[in-house]
């Protein structure tokens, strides 16, 4: 929503973003010189929210409401269904289908016009055993990579340098939430065995969430907590891609794949889940190698391949870069949206004007 937010007004389309006072993308926003409205969205009840939800609509006469949860649409959906929004479209990031209550149901046929997604996995999931269909058409959007962050990078050696990290080290890269969705504990399960074979091993692990001091416990456990480095939330992401030799990508679960994509973009390969998402983002021999989730043997395997093979992942991060500019420009995925927006607006006699 943020980049989709800056993106659509550096083209000229007047923004604004509803949000909790205190959000991490209300800030983010405000400080972008976005409008920010301060809308808490606390539940299906919340009535302060609705009302408004519903003043400012009726105010600004927006065109296009575009919501990033259930819960908003439920609340700041259908204000803005009476308020007259031609044009409202939740959004899908994650890979869970919709429920078959009636509150789903009417919020997804009576009151959005359509819906986002960002991959077709996510789409397919959406509708998985509904007894009804959503109103209006599923839009297929997936996010947008700002390939211009991995053109300027900064140099290898420093960064591992800044880190630490010694040159000829083999740096693996773990990026995302520290959830047991994403299965860091995958790769801390394979790093003794990995060591063995290649001394030079570590692994960087970037992110925050609830699993931190499980990872810390599991690595001291097996030996290997010099090895695994937890770096936290990062502002220097493209530099620390740029700077690793191989992504791993295991999650249980995924929307879109985003780290991944990014990784590719600096020019990594990726071992990654075959699951959810993640195979319309790495082309399984191209860019990386897709193994069964929950499968240590296959991952252990691919994970070598790479690790063995500096020209391998030579080839396959080159072919990983160029698939992202190909695919996952976040120029023209903003293009993708906006056309949308327009065909939206334009089916209900209104006109996207810049």
């Amino acid at each position: 929503m943020y980049r989709a937010a800056l993106g659509l007004r550096a083209r000229g389309h007047a923004v604004c973003l509803a949000a909790p006072r205190a959000s991490a993308i209300g800030e983010r926003v405000r400080a972008a010189g976005i409008e920010t409205l301060p809308v808490a969205f606390a539940g299906d009840a919340d009535l302060r929210s609705f009302a408004q939800m519903l003043l400012h609509c009726r105010r600004l006469r927006p065109e296009i409401l575009c919501l990033n949860m259930d819960r908003v649409l439920r609340v700041g959906g259908i204000a803005a269904r009476i308020a007259g929004v031609p044009v409202i479209l939740p959004r899908r990031g994650s890979e869970f289908p919709l429920k078959n209550g009636w509150l789903y149901r009417f919020t997804y046929q009576r009151v959005a016009t359509g819906v986002l997604v960002n991959s077709f996995a996510t789409a397919r999931t959406l509708v998985r055993g509904l007894a009804w269909k959503p109103a209006g058409e599923i839009h297929v959007v997936y996010n947008g990579v700002d390939v211009t962050r991995f053109e300027r990078t900064e140099p290898r050696a420093e960064t591992r340098a800044r880190l630490g990290e010694a040159g000829d080290a083999l740096v693996i890269v773990v990026v995302g939430e520290l959830t047991k969705r994403k299965n860091a504990r995958a790769v801390i399960d394979r790093l003794p065995e990995w060591v063995r074979e290649f001394p030079a091993l570590v692994v960087w692990i970037v992110g925050e969430g609830v699993e931190r001091e499980a990872l810390l416990d599991q690595a001291g456990r097996l030996g290997v907590a010099d090895r695994v480095h937890l770096l936290g939330f990062r502002d220097d992401v493209p530099d620390l891609l740029a700077a690793a030799d191989l992504m791993v990508h295991v999650a249980r679960v995924e929307g879109f794949g985003y780290a991944v994509a990014e990784a590719m973009a600096a020019g990594v390969p990726v071992v990654a889940a075959d699951t959810s998402s993640l195979p319309e983002v790495v082309d399984d021999g191209v860019t990386g190698t897709l193994v069964p989730p929950e499968d240590p043997a296959a991952l252990d395997d691919a994970v070598r391949a790479f690790l063995r093979d500096p020209s391998r992942r030579a080839r396959f991060g080159a072919a990983g870069r160029a698939r992202v500019h190909e695919r996952f420009d976040a120029r023209a995925r903003l293009d993708d949206l906006e056309r949308i927006l327009r065909n939206e607006l334009a089916s209900r006699g209104g006109t996207l004007d810049v």
